[in-house]
């Protein structure tokens, strides 16, 4: 990004850190420096996909940066905006809301929050159909893409929590009165489900496989067997595998 380059402003909210430390309106550093680093990364990215309908693996290709303001005295509360070398085309007008409701939904997936995600994914269907002109193929591109956001951001947001529990209660994430988004709010509990492992964070569906049964031994009992995928294809998903009854 070039910074002789004039910014646009692509949304602005407050991060409000309550409770414990914070009723006295200081905060540790060290994971206030960690939550910020992963509000950063989570809101320059998101804020990258509504200006371009993009997602930048690469620090260094996102055209969205967030900065933090001046601190408020309020529990401990820090401004945060979002600026860009270009003005979004994409989601012009709808900035503001749908960045909120990205990070609701990056949160509420990471989380396990099955009903708050089904709403939060009608309420981003409406959004990017009202500006795609209801192109129902760009309209699942970028739902497909918001789903890949929500997955490779996870490593971030465990970083933007980690103030709670230790040095406040909780953290509120409030959108501009503009953008007419609801606050995110994010509890011990919320926390707890975002740093769960991910082998217990979502269950996933049933699926089926070929075995195939490439030698047996009827005096050891054992058989000796290859694992196909689930097209059935002849390249294993796992080498030799042995079974005993």
């Amino acid at each position: 990004m070039n910074e002789s380059t004039d910014l646009y402003t692509v949304d602005s909210l407050l991060i409000r850190y309550e409770g414990k430390d914070a009723d006295r309106h200081v905060i540790d550093m060290m994971a206030l420096g960690e939550s910020m680093q992963g509000f950063g990364r989570i809101y320059s990215v998101v804020g990258h996909f509504v200006a371009t309908g993009s997602y930048a693996k690469q620090w260094q290709a996102l055209e969205v940066r967030a900065f933090a303001t001046e601190p408020k005295a309020k529990c401990f509360q820090l401004a945060v905006e979002l600026q860009s070398v270009m003005q979004s085309q994409l989601m012009s007008g709808l900035a503001g809301s749908i960045i909120t409701a990205i990070v609701s939904y990056i949160v509420a997936r990471n989380s396990n929050k099955g009903e708050e995600m089904k709403h939060l994914r009608e309420l981003l269907e409406k959004q990017l159909d009202s500006q795609t002109g209801r192109n129902d193929k760009t309209t699942d591109r970028l739902l497909l893409t918001i789903e890949k956001l929500a997955e490779s951001l996870r490593s971030s947001l465990k970083q933007a929590v980690s103030p709670v529990g230790q040095t406040c209660r909780s953290i509120d994430i409030i959108p501009s009165p503009e953008s007419g988004a609801q606050p995110i709010s994010i509890d011990q509990a919320t926390k707890d489900a975002i740093l769960a492992d991910d082998d217990d964070a979502e269950l996933t569906g049933l699926k089926s496989f070929v075995v195939i049964i490439t030698e047996m031994d009827r005096e050891r009992g054992t058989a000796k067997v290859r694992l196909l995928g689930q097209d059935g294809g002849k390249r294993p998903n796992y080498t030799a595998l042995h079974l005993r009854p």
